[in-house]
């Protein structure tokens, strides 16, 4: 019998660790599929000088890529954010006089959109400077990117990422076809995206859907860039204007449905530009991409889309200190 529960343990321990394993992120992930948590300074965060602010900012980004997460710089409802209390202030004499300032930098990890915190974790740092705002910024440098208090903090708010990604991928996906049916394919790809490798369900229904509203962008756009071209050509037919419609030709996808109507129209340009200019024409349209490469594009436009976003993000940070 106890050799019987010996082995029930040893299967259950087994299982859990491959429980534990399988929430574990792959290996060779980029920024866009790791779990992504933005750094976010708060114009709340008092006596903070505007040259430090950027520093910490800076800061933030390397702590939270050297601790394995995406650095997103575009926006994202998982931030990393400072209160800095001051608990002291001096001048330190000599020639010349110098600032000295004691600092309770405290860190928080949590939904900035839900307005959920996580976490949070109190550093203590000093740093002296020619001013108070080089003396801010040597201060801050006193905090490791792989500071043990930190990194506990950033990994505990793993599994709650996680846990909103479990929960709420049903809501996230319909976001994503609502954009979609809206025509805002770009805001669609960014939102399925998103959606790190770690939670491999939800990210394998994203995928399902990254190819079709790819697909629908661009077949949108290749409509509008054949009318561009053909409008172009229309008003100037020499070989300027052929250069000019090639502009909007060249960006059009190999899998669009009006490819070959493009690549038709490509070479009717070819053979007007030969005989009124005498030149040859040797304009040749997108290869086929491979089905990865298409994955990688959409998600590219996904990228793209975020990166374009406005910068000033407001986070409701209400009761986080």
């Amino acid at each position: 019998m106890k050799k019987v529960k010996k082995i029930i343990l040893v299967i259950c321990i087994l299982f859990s660790g491959q429980l534990l394993n399988a929430q574990e992120e792959p290996a060779g992930l980029n920024d866009f599929q790791r779990i992504a948590i933005a750094p976010y300074v708060s114009d709340q965060v008092e006596y903070l000088p505007a040259g430090a602010k950027s520093n910490l900012q800076s800061k933030l980004g390397q702590i939270i890529s050297m601790n394995g997460f995406g650095n997103a710089s575009y926006n994202t409802r998982f931030i990393l954010t400072p209160n800095i209390q001051v608990t002291g202030k001096s001048i330190v004499a000599g020639a010349p006089p110098r600032v000295a300032v004691n600092l309770d930098v405290q860190l928080f990890v949590g939904d900035g959109f839900e307005g959920t915190k996580f976490g949070s974790t109190t550093i203590s740092v000093k740093g002296v400077g020619a001013n108070e705002n080089k003396a801010y910024i040597n201060a801050l440098k006193q905090i490791g990117n792989q500071n043990p208090q930190v990194s506990r903090l950033i990994s505990s708010a793993k599994q709650q990422i996680l846990n909103y990604y479990n929960t709420q991928c049903d809501f996230i996906l319909k976001e994503a076809e609502v954009a979609a049916a809206q025509n805002d394919f770009d805001r669609s790809l960014f939102i399925l995206s998103g959606i790190p490798n770690i939670n491999s369900e939800c990210y394998q229904k994203a995928i399902t859907l990254i190819g079709p509203v790819y697909q629908q962008k661009i077949d949108k756009d290749c409509k509008v860039n054949l009318q561009n071209a053909r409008n172009i050509w229309n008003a100037s037919q020499d070989y300027e204007g052929a250069l000019n419609a090639v502009h909007y030709l060249s960006v059009i996808e190999p899998s669009s449905d009006c490819f070959n109507e493009a690549q038709r129209f490509s070479n009717q340009i070819g053979q007007r530009v030969r005989q009124i200019d005498d030149r040859e024409w040797n304009f040749v349209l997108k290869a086929q991409d491979l089905q990865e490469q298409k994955i990688e594009a959409a998600r590219a436009v996904g990228i793209a889309y975020g990166s374009n976003q406005p910068q000033t993000m407001t986070y409701n940070l209400r009761g986080w200190w």
